[in-house]
């Protein structure tokens, strides 16, 4: 699910709660579409792989989060999976 799809179910809870009086759902689900508008409170998503059992798992962090290594439930430390960027190189004649 992208951005602009977890903006719009946002947006449709917003309409559900307000047909439902749901006075606090709709103030939470109006504030995270501005916040998704703003960009506000997007995370990185870091990716982890035990090397023992080979589990991979996701995490959404802040950049400014402590760097602590999550541990696998074998209980091996988890390591990091960095992933290639795809750049487009584009050049003038």
């Amino acid at each position: 699910m992208n951005i602009r799809e977890v903006q719009k179910w946002h947006e449709e809870q917003v309409a559900e709660c307000r047909s439902e009086d749901d006075e606090q759902s709709l103030q939470f689900h109006k504030d995270c579409v501005q916040a998704l508008a703003e960009g506000v409170g997007l995370m990185p998503t870091y990716q982890y792989k035990c090397s023992k059992c080979g589990i991979e798992f996701e995490d959404n962090r802040s950049i400014h989060a402590e760097a602590d290594t999550p541990r696998c439930d074998c209980g091996e430390a988890m390591n990091r999976v960095f992933n290639p960027t795809h750049t487009i190189w584009k050049t003038s004649k």
